[in-house]
């Protein structure tokens, strides 16, 4: 697969700023204490000037009443799907995300993206994909031996 730096239409015709301010790991946005993801988001639409935001002051209990009602996200899921230890994904399937992955990783860890901080954050996510992707590569593989 052959990577593109098109730029897309509506940063060259229009009046938006299409640098990225910031990235998130949704993973861990909706763990036990979201903060640090949710403050990357709050940061980016202060200052953005467009943008009507909650006030600081009522963020946190937002964030609270978000993350208390399940139906508001993911943990919304109507839990007839496998039960997670029943859920595995073939080896193939592993191989190709641990790679694609890996590609993006590596694409974002050198020049022009080294040196740019939200490249960066976006490389430590991407690693830490890495790691539980290859952990569970390895198990699957045990299995076959």
């Amino acid at each position: 697969m052959e990577a593109t730096n098109k730029t897309h239409d509506r940063c060259l015709y229009s009046e938006i700023d299409c640098q990225p301010k910031a990235i998130i790991d949704f993973d861990t946005f909706y763990s036990e204490h979201p903060t640090t993801e949710f403050f990357k988001i709050s940061n980016v639409l202060d200052a953005s000037s467009n943008v009507e935001v909650v006030a600081a002051a009522a963020r946190v209990c937002v964030l609270d009443a978000v993350f208390d009602r399940k139906d508001l996200h993911q943990g919304n899921r109507d839990g007839t799907g496998p039960q997670t230890p029943q859920y595995r994904y073939e080896n193939v399937m592993l191989e190709k995300m641990l790679n694609q992955t890996t590609e993006l990783r590596d694409k974002y860890a050198t020049d022009p993206w080294d040196t740019e901080v939200i490249a960066q954050s976006l490389v430590t996510i991407l690693n830490n994909y890495i790691v539980q992707i290859q952990a569970e590569y390895l198990y699957e593989l045990s299995f076959i031996g």
